[in-house]
């Protein structure tokens, strides 16, 4: 027995391991859609230039406004498929086969446009290699994958030539001996740029597969990728030493990285580790390798930000919106208490979780543009605003310093956000009833006011400390509660994949 113990507590640490990096990797790879379905969206409509030129220079017989209704309604479809890939209920397969149902119809677009523009000779046709290529490197994948998705796009310009050659009116694509030769040597270099575009996706996707498995920091070896920003990247690593997965935040290189991000990366470090709250995420180790990158290891979550939440569920029960701001209460109590200003409370630095058998477990994230309530240096340039501009105080506009109450107007525009899924506005009545009436639903009439007091516009007028909140929130007569049964069964029934994952990290 303690034989098949010893066995299976490694197997069960590895296939957690495994289950976790997949789900992160899964992350990357939808990430890489998005960012292909952004660059799509960019270079699309800036060939448009490209097809005036063509077809009042080259082609005046052509009819343009064809040509442009083409370019538009490919614009209108790289749009679709990415809020089809963005949406959080459409899973990573159906997501791979939007995009390369987006990317083919690109090929069969700009192959209706040479109809117009050359025909079997238009110049067009490298049009199509383009779109493959890009592709191939954009989203990469094995070579076979790659190939599979690029075939269509590949065929597009031919099929669509052989159809117009036999209707009526469009003799300009029949394939005559000579056109059929001369269409071969530029159809040859459509061929080549396929298979020199999935050669190249296969040889960027083996790297970053082996990078994800070898590249180590200290004891941290690098697993997969969970988030980019514009100041670094979040990836899942194996503690080899404690044997545990975590998030690595690593601080990106390069000249746009100056003194002042790293101190504050150094200092968000120093100020999460300081803090002891278990609703405030866990910094495990932070330092630097030999060759200057900076890292922070922070405990790894599974769940979903209170943004997410929202974006799939819509406005949140009053008694869930409730007890969730009042666990970010207890977080932000104790980084006030030690002088800590977060400056960047909003739904998607609340992160919510599992902790043993309790669900709805908030975490507050990204210590990164704290300010020290007894240092001057707040490391953010002349006439820049920290944090995002919706939950920032109005204060802060005018130039004002962040303190306790600029967060205590972060939070309750957190807490108006959760229960009505939209954001403030200054030009909000705030009068009695409207977060009632922008809900569409009653809100306990203390609850308006507490989050009208929240977000008052001077200062003073709000509460002094998120103690007080947190009072105030447990006097708000609810007349449903959000129970710990509540939060087991949301998430048991309408999460199923989270629930997987919460599972092999017990295991763990």
């Amino acid at each position: 027995m303690e034989r098949e113990l010893a066995t299976s507590e490694p197997s069960a640490r590895v296939d957690a391991s495994r289950a976790s990096a997949t789900a992160t990797e899964s992350q990357g790879a939808r990430l890489a859609l998005v960012r292909a379905a952004w660059m799509a969206i960019g270079a699309w409509p800036a060939f448009a230039a490209l097809d005036v030129y063509m077809a009042l220079v080259l082609f005046p017989v052509s009819r343009l406004g064809l040509v442009l209704f083409y370019r538009a309604l490919g614009e209108a479809i790289n749009l679709a498929g990415l809020f089809v890939c963005r949406h959080p209920r459409v899973t990573l397969r159906q997501a791979y086969v939007v995009h390369a149902i987006t990317y083919a119809s690109m090929g069969l677009l700009i192959s209706l446009m040479s109809l117009e523009l050359g025909g079997l000779h238009s110049r067009y046709v490298h049009g199509v290699s383009i779109v493959v290529m890009v592709r191939a490197i954009v989203v990469p994948a094995r070579a076979g994958r790659s190939l599979a998705w690029s075939l269509p796009v590949m065929l597009s310009f031919p099929c669509v030539h052989a159809i117009a050659g036999h209707l009526v009116g469009v003799t300009e694509s029949a394939f005559s001996p000579h056109r059929a030769a001369v269409f071969a040597s530029d159809y040859v270099f459509l061929v080549g740029s396929t298979v020199v575009g999935s050669a190249a996706g296969h040889l960027i996707w083996t790297a970053e597969q082996q990078l994800f498995r070898a590249r180590k920091l200290g004891r941290y070896r690098l697993e997969a990728p969970i988030a980019r920003g514009g100041m670094g990247e979040i990836w899942l690593a194996s503690d080899e030493g404690l044997r545990r997965q975590v998030a690595l935040k690593i601080l990106r290189q390069g000249p746009a990285m100056g003194s002042a991000a790293i101190q504050r990366f150094e200092r968000e470090a120093k100020a999460a580790s300081n803090l002891s709250s278990p609703h405030t995420i866990r910094i495990f180790d932070y330092g630097a390798t030999e060759d200057g990158l900076r890292f922070i290891v922070m405990e790894h979550l599974v769940g979903a930000d209170l943004g997410k939440l929202v974006e799939q569920h819509g406005p949140l029960p009053v008694g869930r919106a409730v007890s969730l701001v009042r666990q970010a209460c207890e977080s932000l109590r104790e980084a006030h208490e030690r002088g800590i200003i977060h400056r960047d409370i909003k739904p998607q630095n609340l992160f919510v979780t599992r902790a043993g058998e309790q669900f709805d477990w908030v975490k507050l994230l990204d210590f990164g543009i704290v300010r020290l309530s007894d240092d001057d240096d707040d490391l953010t340039r002349p006439g820049v605003v920290p944090g995002t501009p919706a939950y920032v105080a109005p204060e802060l506009w005018a130039g004002g310093r962040a303190d306790v109450r600029s967060d205590v107007y972060a939070l309750g525009a957190t807490l108006h956000f959760l229960l009505t899924a939209r954001t403030p506005s200054a030009s909000d009545d705030r009068d009695s009833g409207f977060v009632s009436r922008q809900r569409g639903s009653d809100v306990p009439e203390a609850l308006e006011r507490v989050v009208a007091r929240c977000l008052a516009r001077e200062p003073s007028a709000r509460y002094a400390s998120v103690a007080e909140v947190d009072e105030a929130l447990a006097s708000v007569p609810l007349a449903a509660p959000w129970t710990a049964e509540d939060a087991r069964s949301f998430w048991l029934v309408t999460h199923p994949e989270t629930r997987a994952r919460w599972s092999a990290q017990t295991e763990a």
